[in-house]
């Protein structure tokens, strides 16, 4: 079963983190796990926390409204990810946390900190349209970037649209270890 408010099987983009608490319980005892998918607030450790590993993933970039016929529109790039292993006395009793949400525009920023002082994953850019347009082609919005982590990742550039009197674009993936083929966002703890 998954995290409180996720119905039946969690997502694929849980599964790993899922799967690494699992074997901490065994080897390490006491390890919760807590998601943060959407907003912002206060990250608030569990008693007696050692130490806390945050994933931070920044929201995808979504694409331009285009109504002509024949445009060329690209996808939005993927956010980019942040990891990092932090002790109970950097975290001390709370940190802010921000969950930057996918957007029609550029992704938004992810982070942990006042200001996202201390972990941050910028969010995709958006893609491009040509106008209207019966052969074009145009390159999709950039990845996010990871900053301040243990493990900095880039998100995938969103994909180049065509026109050939039908529009083709697809948007970038966060980084796959993190979220393969998903759209959106996540921050994620595990302590112990």
């Amino acid at each position: 079963m998954g995290p409180p408010g996720l119905d039946g099987d969690p997502p694929e983009a849980l599964e790993p983190l899922m799967m690494l608490a699992a074997l901490g319980q065994v080897v390490l005892k006491n390890v919760a796990v807590q998601v943060k998918t959407s907003g912002s607030g206060t990250y608030t450790p569990t008693t007696n926390m050692q130490s806390v590993l945050v994933i931070c993933v920044g929201g995808g970039g979504g694409t331009p409204a285009e109504t002509a016929a024949d445009a060329a529109i690209s996808g939005g790039g993927g956010g980019g990810a942040a990891i990092k292993l932090f002790s109970a006395a950097t975290i001390a009793g709370g940190q802010p946390y921000t969950v930057g949400a996918s957007s029609t525009a550029g992704g938004n920023t992810s982070g942990l900190g006042t200001g996202n002082a201390l972990l941050q994953a910028t969010g995709g850019g958006i893609g491009a349209s040509t106008g209207n347009s019966t052969s074009a082609r145009v390159k999709g919005g950039a990845g996010g970037v990871g900053t301040l982590g243990d493990l900095n990742l880039v998100g995938e550039g969103g994909k180049t649209g065509v026109t050939a009197t039908t529009t083709v674009g697809s948007g970038g993936s966060s980084a796959r270890l993190l979220a393969p083929e998903r759209e959106g966002y996540q921050e994620e703890w595990a302590e112990h």
